[in-house]
């Protein structure tokens, strides 16, 4: 019987250090996905003001890895921003993805100068949000590893 209890516990315990660690995985694969978003935005006010380039072929020419990074998922290129948003699993609070999909909204259809200020609008609002994750990034972690260790513990000892 002793023996089913130790095993009991040890299955707790790893089941705290497993959702510790999955957890701050989901932290870091969040402020990673902001940042790649922020430079994304940056890349499409480039491509507009430069080049005028239409979303297709901005998208079509942004970085694999970055696009990966955004959520986007396998080889085929979504067409737009919109569909990138819709087809990708987004880790992002709630306002940083509120921002995005008004953004995919305004974007196209109007002049380069108009769409220039309309992104530099949403760089401008994006950039504090992904900044305020990255300064959080740390107590996130610790919060994802010490809490559900420190839950795990306790319950290890009740049931001891």
């Amino acid at each position: 019987m002793r023996f089913y209890k130790l095993i009991g516990l040890f299955l707790l315990f790893a089941a705290g250090v497993f959702c510790g660690v999955s957890l701050r995985a989901y932290f870091r694969r969040r402020c990673r996905q902001a940042e790649a978003f922020l430079s994304l935005l940056r890349y499409y006010r480039f491509q507009v003001n430069c080049f005028s380039a239409p979303e297709r072929a901005i998208l079509a020419s942004f970085d694999r890895g970055l696009l990966a990074e955004c959520g986007a998922e396998g080889t085929v290129r979504p067409a737009d921003l919109g569909a990138l948003l819709r087809s990708a699993r987004l880790y992002l609070p709630e306002e940083m993805s509120e921002l995005l999909f008004s953004l995919s909204g305004e974007l196209g259809g109007t002049y380069r100068a108009e769409q220039v200020r309309c992104i530099d609008h949403y760089i401008a609002r994006f950039t504090p949000l992904c900044e305020e994750l990255k300064r959080e990034l740390p107590k996130w972690e610790k919060l994802a590893l010490v809490l559900p260790l420190s839950l795990s513990a306790a319950l290890m000892l009740l049931l001891w």
